[in-house]
């Protein structure tokens, strides 16, 4: 066991869990992978088990935050300071294209774009709305999973799109049931389900990264911890929304790769936007 191991549960007050994780041979890569099950494990007390993952998880956050920054330095604040600029283009985007969106709650989306009715409702619109502008990709499927048996493509329907994005539910009941669901759908599909944000009845935010919730004080931080989330852990995009991430990619945060997909709208989109 190392130093900073160690130091963390010092300054954590778990200084009766040295022994454990010297036992356990757990170091600063160990405790940084430590998953909600081997926590268990290793604290079987609830009470203060649950404030170590709590302290656990916020670390994990701090370190995705540090190694982006190592990355791509001087590129950690981008998406904060243009966003605004950006609703204010989207919007011009929208009316100057006449943009209708097959939502049952367009209308009231759009209105709380432009004026939203309470602090942060525009970010839930736009993060709604963003990937109705985008037209599923077709995917190629691993080779020895076939969809029902009978093709080797797979093209996601704007739901499926928009929820590998940002899944909207209604009871913080169904988070374990509906990550459980897409873990299931990955399977099927022959791909791994990656970093994705989900939030409850507008109000409560996480993003998922690696089966942990982050949980996150605006819509607006849990899409940069997620997009961070990619590159400091080398992670891939959700192949049915890799195109509205490869867009916040190149348009937030002004990174181009040699190995991202050419999407022709992506371009068009950041263009006209441009010229809004």
């Amino acid at each position: 066991m190392d130093e900073f191991t160690v130091g963390v549960l010092i300054e954590w007050g778990f200084e009766e869990l040295i022994d454990t994780f010297k036992d356990e041979e757990i170091g600063k890569d160990d405790f940084l992978s430590l998953t909600e099950l081997m926590v268990k494990e290793l604290i079987p007390k609830m009470g203060k088990r649950s404030s170590f993952y709590s302290k656990l998880t916020r670390l994990k956050e701090i370190q995705i935050e540090i190694d982006f920054q190592t990355l791509y330095p001087g590129k950690d604040k981008l998406l904060f300071h243009k966003f605004d600029v950006f609703k204010v283009k989207l919007i011009k985007y929208i009316d100057k294209l006449n943009k209708r969106f097959s939502l049952q709650d367009e209308s009231t989306l759009l209105s709380e774009l432009k004026t939203p009715s309470r602090l942060g409702n525009d970010n839930i619109s736009v993060l709604k709305l963003l990937p109705q502008l985008f037209q599923p990709l077709t995917i190629k499927l691993d080779k020895k999973r076939k969809r029902d048996g009978k093709h080797s493509i797979w093209r996601p329907s704007k739901a499926e799109q928009a929820d590998s994005f940002v899944l909207f539910i209604p009871d913080v009941a169904e988070l374990r049931n509906v990550h459980a669901q897409k873990i299931e759908k990955a399977v099927q599909y022959g791909t791994t389900l990656q970093s994705y944000i989900i939030i409850v009845d507008n109000t409560d935010i996480y993003a998922v990264i690696n089966s942990i919730y982050y949980k996150l004080e605006t819509p607006l931080k849990a899409l940069d911890v997620c997009y961070k989330s990619y590159f400091a852990l080398n992670l891939n995009y959700p192949q049915e929304s890799e195109q509205i991430w490869l867009f916040i990619q190149n348009y937030f945060f002004d990174t181009t790769l040699k190995s991202d997909k050419h999407v022709l709208f992506v371009k068009t989109f950041i263009n006209d936007l441009k010229n809004m």
